[in-house]
C-alpha cells in the first residue's frame, strides 16, 4: 500500500482529468530485490510501452507471472501483451515486476483501505482483477523472472506437489473443466439451511464440494482460487459486518462479504443482527445458498 500511496502523491492523484494516456503519461515500476530480466530487456520494454500509451483502458502491466497456465480465456490486446480476464484463478502469480498506472495505483490504494489485504499481494491483485476493481495487462512472453522455489532466495515460495503433476497430467488428457468445473454438487454445511443463531453468536462459513473424477487432483486443481460471498436480507440495507479468517478480523459493507481462499478453512461471521438472512456463495460459475436466521 505505501508504494501505490506513494505513487499517487508524485502522480498527481490519477483522477479524472489527470494523465491517464498518451506521450506524457507517467508510468512507475514496482520491482521486488530477486527479480532478474531476460535478455535485451532494455530495448524489449519500450515498445510494448509505447504501443500501450493511447490505451486508455488497463491499470497495471505484469512484466512477469509464475506458473502461468493458458486456461482463464485471456485475451490478445497487442502483440506481447496479454489482457488478463475476470475469471478466478488457481495458477499463476508473483507482483516481482509491475507497471502501474497513476490511475491503477489509486484504486488499488482505494480497495485496500475498503478490503484489507488478508493473502498474498498477488493473490489481492488477482481477487480485485476478478472483482472488476482494476484491468490488468500482462507481457507474452514474459520479460521479468524471479526464483521460486523452497530453500531459495526469494518471496514467492511454490511447493510443486505429486499431486500437482497429476493434475497437470490430467488437464493434458481434457480432464479438467476450470474453476468450478467437475463439481457434480456444492451447498453449505454452516450456515445449514433453516439454522437458527442466537444474537451475538458467530456464524461459521464451511462448504461440501460432491465432485466427478479424482478428489485429490481436484483438491490441488482448486488450490489458489477464491469463492466470493454475498448476504442478504436482515432488515439491512447497510452497516457493517465482521468477516473473521485465518489471516484476521475485517470489517464489511453489509452485502459484499469479499473473497476468500479456496481452501482457507475456519472462516466466520460476526456481528449480524435479528433477523433472516440468505448467504450466497459463488466459485466460478458456481453458485450456492443457504437460509438462517439470527434471533
Amino acid at each position: 500500500m505505501e508504494l501505490w500511496a506513494r505513487i499517487v502523491a508524485d502522480g498527481g492523484g490519477g483522477r479524472t482529468g489527470s494523465v491517464n494516456y498518451g506521450p506524457n503519461m507517467p508510468l512507475y515500476l514496482g520491482l521486488e530485490d530477486d527479480v532478474t530480466f531476460v535478455p535485451d530487456f532494455e530495448t524489449k520494454l519500450p515498445p510494448i510501452l509505447a504501443a500501450l500509451r493511447n490505451d486508455t483502458v488497463w491499470d497495471v502491466l505484469f512484466l512477469g507471472l509464475l506458473d502461468e497456465q493458458n486456461l482463464y480465456d485471456d485475451a490478445l490486446v497487442t502483440p506481447g501483451v496479454i489482457r488478463l480476464s475476470g475469471r478466478p484463478r488457481w495458477s499463476g502469480g508473483g507482483a516481482f515486476a509491475i507497471v502501474y498506472k497513476v490511475g491503477g495505483a489509486r484504486k488499488l490504494n482505494e480497495v485496500a483501505v475498503r478490503y484489507g489485504i488478508q493473502q498474498p499481494l498477488d493473490w489481492f491483485l488477482f481477487e480485485m482483477i476478478a472483482k472488476g476493481e482494476i484491468v490488468a495487462y500482462k507481457c507474452e512472453p514474459g520479460l521479468a523472472m524471479s526464483p521460486e522455489g523452497m530453500g531459495r532466495d526469494s518471496d514467492n515460495d511454490e511447493v510443486y506437489r505429486q499431486q500437482r503433476l497429476v493434475m497437470l497430467r490430467e488437464k493434458e488428457k481434457g480432464g479438467w473443466g476450470g474453476v468450478g468445473g467437475g463439481v457434480r454438487e456444492v451447498k453449505f454445511l454452516e450456515p445449514g439451511t433453516g439454522q437458527c443463531y442466537k444474537e451475538g453468536e458467530s456464524v461459521g462459513v464451511r462448504l461440501n464440494m460432491v465432485v466427478d473424477g479424482d478428489s485429490v487432483v481436484f483438491v490441488e486443481a482448486a488450490r489458489g482460487s477464491i469463492i466470493c460471498f454475498m448476504i442478504e436480507g436482515g432488515g439491512e440495507e447497510e452497516g457493517v459486518v465482521v468477516v473473521v479468517t485465518k489471516g484476521g478480523r475485517v470489517e464489511r459493507e453489509f452485502g459484499d462479504l469479499g473473497c476468500i481462499g479456496w481452501d482457507e478453512g475456519d472462516v466466520r461471521i460476526e456481528g449480524l443482527a435479528k433477523g433472516e438472512y440468505v448467504l450466497v456463495g459463488k466459485w466460478g460459475e458456481r453458485q450456492w445458498r443457504a437460509e438462517f436466521e439470527v434471533g
